[in-house]
């Protein structure tokens, strides 16, 4: 096993364990402070990382970078918003179609290929969605099924394009313009929501936010350093593919109601998944 597909499966891990404390979070304070709190706390933490290395000045990569850290971080507020509206199980169902969507991008935007039966895979992923998405009993759609959605389209973006940065920047360098870069938009974002007020937090909370962005800020800098060694296609099945993991455990911590449609949904979609993600590597 190279050391790409281990720190492939080192996000795995570290995204999995840091959306289980997302839930938490985003259901007790705002997503937006969730995600505030957790800039905040990664901007020195990631400056570790970079204090030695060089940063090759390329004006328009930084600024591609900048740029494109807005759809991460939209992303982020947008799942966050999911697991606050709606069930943890059926958006993290949703979210691991993502490495799906980024293999269809580096297809057609990356030269990467794809099989037949790639093809067909991604074909039931989808009819696992849309069984995942049907209303429940009393003909009420999950709230959070189209922030999940929209976190899918904006995250497969993100990390489609990132190999870009990371083939001019570095890894690290990557990360940290990024955050930068989403830490503006989020001081915009919250003047335009009229909260632009840093709530105070308890202990136990910020100890919960730091742990969180430990996760969260690693996940992302694992898989750039990854992207160093192979290309999208092959790190984002492994990286993003965290699904079964968070689906359980959240499901024991958290029991959403999850109605027996939902449930042969997610498990067609997770599935066809993991599968999927053992196919193209």
């Amino acid at each position: 096993m190279n050391s790409a597909i281990i720190l492939a499966i080192i996000a795995h891990i570290f995204w999995a364990s840091g959306n289980l404390a997302n839930v938490k979070l985003s259901r007790t304070i705002t997503p937006l402070q969730t995600i505030t709190w957790q800039t905040i706390l990664l901007i020195p933490l990631l400056l570790l990382f970079i204090i030695s290395e060089p940063l090759a000045v390329d004006v328009w990569v930084i600024a591609y970078t900048a740029l494109l850290s807005t759809t991460l971080y939209a992303g982020s507020l947008m799942f966050y918003t999911a697991l606050k509206k709606g069930s943890a199980q059926i958006s993290g169902a949703i979210i691991a179609t993502v490495p799906a969507f980024v293999t269809l991008l580096s297809i057609i935007f990356l030269g990467a290929s794809l099989s037949i039966f790639g093809i067909l895979l991604i074909t039931i992923i989808t009819i696992g969605l849309v069984i995942t998405s049907l209303p429940n009993k009393n003909n009420k759609i999950d709230n959070g099924i189209i922030y999940a959605f929209a976190a899918v389209v904006l995250w497969a973006v993100y990390f489609t394009f990132i190999s870009k940065s990371v083939e001019v920047l570095g890894p690290y360098w990557s990360s940290y313009i990024a955050i930068l870069a989403g830490s503006v938009m989020l001081v915009v974002y919250s003047i335009i929501k009229r909260e632009h007020k840093i709530k105070k937090v308890s202990c136990g909370l910020t100890a919960l936010l730091a742990l969180s962005a430990l996760f969260v800020g690693g996940a992302p800098l694992a898989y750039n350093i990854a992207l160093e060694q192979s290309n999208p296609a092959i790190i984002a099945p492994i990286a993003g593919s965290y699904a079964p993991l968070f689906i359980i455990t959240s499901s024991i911590i958290y029991k959403d109601k999850v109605t027996k449609k939902q449930w042969l949904g997610i498990a067609i979609t997770i599935t066809a998944v993991i599968v999927f993600s053992v196919i193209v590597n």
